[in-house]
């Protein structure tokens, strides 16, 4: 295989093995939301319920819509009016993503130094097989 062709497979490979690893980090990643975001709901549904019980047939009504999904958008944000932004809820999972995102790419360049110093090891070997025999030949033994 020459040069060029074994250069391209490297690169497939690597490339191929990064694509795997984002997608276990994203995979990862999203089940680690999704827990959060139900236990960050239970605990206000449950909290809620704590100090008004009458509300459960409402609240059962709401989660049902949204998760039919024909909420519709409530006509106040509430939680802006109480001070809140999307951007502090974003440092509670925050450590947990950033964690899976260094972990992912350190796969990916660990996977390519590995390949690449593969690569080099058989082109190492070739090189000392056809060095061989040459001298071989050179000398009249083979």
């Amino acid at each position: 295989m020459s040069g060029r062709k074994n250069g391209i497979v490297v690169i497939g490979f690597v490339l191929a093995f990064g694509l795997a690893a984002s997608a276990v980090s994203v995979m990862l990643t999203s089940f680690y939301d999704c827990r959060r975001q139900f236990d960050l709901l239970n605990a206000v549904c449950g909290k809620i319920l704590e100090q008004e019980p009458q509300t459960e047939t409402l609240m059962l009504a709401v989660l049902k819509e949204a998760m039919d999904g024909a909420a519709a958008k409530p006509e106040t944000d509430v939680l802006t009016a109480w001070g809140y932004q999307r951007s502090d809820f974003w440092g509670i999972s925050y450590g947990p993503d950033a964690l899976l995102l260094t972990m992912g790419f350190l796969t990916g360049v660990l996977l390519f130094i590995l390949t690449f110093l593969y690569r080099n090891k058989e082109e190492a070997r070739r090189i000392r097989a056809l060095t061989d025999y040459l001298e071989q030949v050179n000398t009249g033994k083979a």
